[in-house]
């Protein structure tokens, strides 16, 4: 059964005693995505790891039931940070030459330069040839680190955050189901709230950035 409707009402009240509840502020944070589906999955992500931070801070939580709610804030804040950084590097930047260089590889090719009778070894090993080429990378497939640093090259990053933005990525892609023992718990505590303190800065600096860009 669920709670009394007073208690529920106390829990509800508490978190989001300290939340703004416009739904308008949560927009304006996102304001420079010009992709309205993407801009309101932005700002109810937002929302809702706040939202799950107070409810954890409500209900006092302790070792695996924190572990929940904290597994949550984090991939919350870590997906709204590779989200915001995918969408200024494919829509703001995608010509840009830092762009440009992390979205192609050099690929080898073999082909048959030779006759079907020559071979060519080397220490005894038989030796191919091959067309050198450049080639697309597809986007997905392009490490976030890389996507970062380009960002921090272009400058709507700051530096002094950037590896604090790849640490919440990997963690993120690194919580199994072994990695809720309690002795990750209060690395886990530490991430998440840097995480959020981390966004208010990451957000004014492309904000600022780009404002500067279009002046």
């Amino acid at each position: 059964m669920p709670l009394e409707t007073k208690t529920i009402d106390e829990v509800l009240n508490y978190c989001k005693r300290d939340l703004p509840q416009e739904h308008d502020w949560y927009i304006h944070e996102f304001d420079f995505i010009k992709d309205q589906a993407l801009q309101e999955s932005l700002a109810r992500e937002f929302y809702t790891a706040r939202y799950i931070y107070k409810l954890m801070e409500a209900l006092f939580l302790e070792d695996f039931e924190l572990h929940a709610h904290l597994k949550f804030q984090i991939i919350q804040y870590a997906s709204i940070y590779e989200a915001v950084i995918n969408y200024l590097l494919l829509n703001n930047f995608k010509e840009d030459e830092n762009v440009k260089k992390i979205s192609t590889h050099i690929s080898l090719r073999e082909i048959a330069a030779l006759s079907g009778l020559t071979k060519i070894t080397y220490e005894g090993n038989k030796i191919f040839t091959c067309l050198k080429k450049e080639t697309k990378t597809p986007w997905t497939s392009i490490p976030f680190h890389d996507k970062v640093d380009a960002s921090v090259d272009i400058g709507f990053v700051n530096e002094i955050y950037a590896d604090e933005i790849k640490s919440f990525y990997t963690l993120r892609n690194s919580i199994h189901i072994e990695a809720a023992a309690k002795k990750n718990i209060e690395y886990e505590i530490e991430q998440s709230k840097l995480a959020y303190r981390r966004l208010r800065p990451f957000i004014d600096n492309i904000k600022a950035f780009l404002n500067a860009e279009n002046t």
